[in-house]
């Protein structure tokens, strides 16, 4: 914003003319997404409300965001699942040749995706939130919609979330590690043949439909077990038709059939977890 500007334009002069020129012509130019541009308007508004504050200026202009279409529901099916834990992307031989696909520390990766898929965890958040007792927590500042995020662990995950901690904690570019996840994951995909518009985000959709199932529709639940503000952003996995997902995961479908379903705890690491990877 201050580069269109120029850095000695007066703020007192900046107008909603400026921040439409910013929202229209120049984060196309810089080729941002309808979400980065957003982002970018949340800050210039909450810098133009600070200047308010400091009377260095006496109104702030109103700053109007891009719509944004909610991004399609996309999960990994039971299939799916089983064929990604089946998986062996280690490094085989000293020497690889061409067309080899391998992954440093592949068994590594492989429980953190469990992990993900088990906690619905974004990607960043092991990283940024603390650990207290069975609980990873994420500050309402560092968390995606300014609200405090509560995972819940238990033994296993919790060595798993320790294991993930210790590999990016001790990684000279943390950043780059973090990234490694995702980059892994979207290997893997090629590997056993799923779309490309699966992505690393996906094991958190995932998670989300798999809890739909378990929890016999209780949204509430779910939203806050993801951590979303709204539950209508919940909502949204429940346009998926529920025969559809019955059928993605029939491991869940059969458990409901015969009258379990986990209402009250995500234990999705557990007997049905294990049903999966064991397929």
């Amino acid at each position: 914003f201050t580069d269109m500007l120029g850095s000695r334009y007066p703020v007192a002069k900046i107008s909603i003319g400026d921040i439409t020129r910013f929202r229209e012509e120049r984060s196309v130019i810089l080729e941002h997404s309808p979400t980065t541009i957003n982002m970018n308007l949340r800050s210039i508004k909450t810098f133009l409300n600070w200047l308010v504050e400091q009377e260095f200026i006496t109104n702030c202009p109103k700053v109007k965001q891009v719509p944004v279409i909610e991004p399609e529901v996309k999960y990994l099916t039971e299939m799916q699942i089983a064929d990604l834990f089946k998986l062996d992307l280690s490094k085989k031989n000293k020497f690889t040749a061409k067309g080899d696909v391998w992954v440093e520390d592949w068994e590594h990766y492989k429980r953190a995706f469990q992990f993900y898929l088990s906690t619905g965890c974004r990607l960043r958040e092991p990283i940024l939130g603390t650990v207290e007792g069975l609980w990873l927590d994420v500050p309402p500042t560092l968390s995606k919609n300014h609200i405090k995020r509560s995972i819940q662990l238990d033994a296993k995950k919790l060595t798993l979330l320790n294991e993930i901690r210790d590999k990016v904690f001790s990684h000279p570019n943390q950043d780059s590690a973090i990234r490694k996840y995702s980059r892994n994951f979207r290997k893997a995909c090629d590997v056993i043949g799923v779309s490309k518009d699966i992505s690393f985000h996906s094991l958190r959709h995932t998670f989300a439909c798999i809890r739909r199932l378990q929890t016999n529709g209780n949204m509430p639940l779910v939203r806050d077990e993801l951590g979303h503000k709204s539950l209508s952003t919940t909502e949204r996995y429940c346009d998926i038709p529920i025969k559809r997902l019955e059928d993605d995961f029939p491991t869940y479908a059969k458990m409901a059939e015969n009258g379990i379903k986990d209402t009250l705890s995500k234990d999705t690491n557990a007997l049905e977890m294990r049903s999966l990877v064991e397929k």
